[in-house]
């Protein structure tokens, strides 16, 4: 067993204070993650969306999160491909094709994009992603009413 000793003038640190979450937005991510809505990949970006958002309190773009999900061993390449087209899904759907042989999209809505700012990882403009709240409308073009 190894003893930790305290150095002086050194102070260990506690742990990090996290930000309280909106009620409609925690029970928001308990269906979506309890259910069968999401798909095994979309569910993982969501859950990692969520894991940022707690860690450094700043919504990520598509290309931080594919980097932070890398760092994490979330994904196996640092790949953006692997990350945004399951972000895309989640903020417009996906399609279905059903049995008459018709196709409809489903799901989306769940996450919305903020208005454009430097990317940390590759410095190009890009929208940030926020998990949307329980009960506020989507808007049609994904921006959340901010403009």
């Amino acid at each position: 067993m190894i003893e930790q000793v305290a150095l002086p003038g050194f102070h260990r640190a506690g742990r990090r204070v996290r930000k309280n979450v909106r009620k409609v937005s925690s029970g928001r991510y308990a269906t979506l993650r309890d259910g069968t809505i999401l798909k095994a990949a979309q569910a993982r970006v969501f859950r990692c969306l969520a894991a940022y958002y707690n860690r450094f309190q700043q919504w990520p773009t598509r290309a931080e999160l594919t980097e932070w999900m890398f760092s994490r061993r979330e994904i196996p390449r640092r790949n953006i491909n692997s990350v945004a087209p399951r972000i895309s899904e989640l903020l417009n759907g996906w399609h279905v094709k059903l049995p008459d042989g018709t196709r409809r999209r489903v799901g989306g809505g769940a996450v919305e994009l903020l208005p454009v700012r430097r990317c940390r990882v590759n410095g190009d403009a890009a929208h940030p992603v926020r998990i949307r709240e329980s009960g506020s409308t989507p808007d049609p073009w994904g921006y959340g009413g901010l403009f």
